[in-house]
């Protein structure tokens, strides 16, 4: 029975006279890392190969991928580049099933091996924030918040803001709306600021990234005259200076349009439910 030997590479070069193959501690990555979509390189840089040929195994299955020159996989996303001593491992167009570890082999007895691991990193989009639906008061000013996490620096122009899937762009009327595009760490942020807020303003906003996703919230204007365009359901209620409310998340409403008022119950979750009927701005028990 032929059992194979691999010796992974600790680090150290050899010291003395060596006149055997070894791999080069200062160009080498043990850990690499690349956004989903992108191209992926690998480094393997090996001195002194000789007639000695290099491999790249993939951990995860044991599948040879690469000898020296010659492609043993049916992926045409995997390539090798030598160039000297370097034998890049270039992953195309990287996946999140690529990720694990590669083995650089040279062919020696007991074969010497440099294991790299891949990390990739995949962008996940969503809205500041677990409310689907946000109420407000006509000239509140109002900011809709988007995030993605693990996004690349030069998508940070590509991110768009649409309301019912028509693209917006920044508009000197009085109902503007000012965006906002920052890098915070690894999450792009974009920002979609309304100064004074409209009834016109209601609907649905997505914040889209290409290839990547997108994400919505709903946006309801209120005002005294018609409170009736509160419907039972599940939101968030910002507070205005106008109006003196503060945020809730389940809620429930009547309209007495003969007295130009309504009812707002909200119910919060802390040691027990509790819940508050707002009248205007006078508060009763239930």
């Amino acid at each position: 029975m032929n059992t194979e030997i691999t010796t992974f590479f600790s680090g150290k070069e050899p010291s003395g006279l060596y006149l055997g193959p070894y791999f080069d501690s200062d160009k080498n990555n043990a850990n690499i890392t690349s956004y989903v979509g992108t191209n992926a390189y690998l480094p393997c840089y090996v001195k002194q190969l000789g007639n000695k040929s290099v491999s790249w195994i993939r951990s995860s299955d044991a599948h040879i991928v690469t000898v020296d020159r010659y492609t043993f996989i049916a992926d045409d996303r995997f390539l090798v580049i030598p160039l000297g001593e370097s034998w890049t491992l270039q992953i195309k167009y990287v996946q999140p099933r690529d990720a694990g570890y590669y083995e650089c082999q040279i062919s020696t007895s007991p074969k010497l091996a440099f294991r790299t691991h891949l990390h990739v990193l995949v962008p996940k989009i969503r809205m500041s924030g677990a409310e689907q639906n946000i109420f407000v008061w006509e000239g509140s000013e109002v900011e809709l918040r988007c995030s993605v996490e693990n996004g690349r620096s030069d998508q940070l122009e590509k991110l768009q803001w649409q309301k019912n899937e028509d693209i917006l762009h920044e508009s000197p009327i009085h109902n503007y709306i000012v965006f906002r595009n920052k890098l915070e760490g690894s999450s792009l942020i974009t920002t979609a600021t309304f100064p004074n807020v409209h009834r016109q303003d209601s609907g649905n906003y997505t914040c889209a990234l290409e290839n990547v996703g997108s994400a919505s919230v709903t946006l309801h204007v209120l005002n005294g005259e018609n409170p009736a365009a509160m419907q039972h359901g599940y939101g968030k209620l910002l507070p205005s200076a106008a109006s003196q409310t503060f945020p809730f998340q389940s809620w429930w409403t009547t309209a007495f349009p003969s007295l130009n008022a309504f009812m707002v119950c909200s119910e919060a979750s802390y040691l027990k439910i509790n819940k508050d009927w707002n009248v205007s701005r006078k508060r009763v028990s239930s």
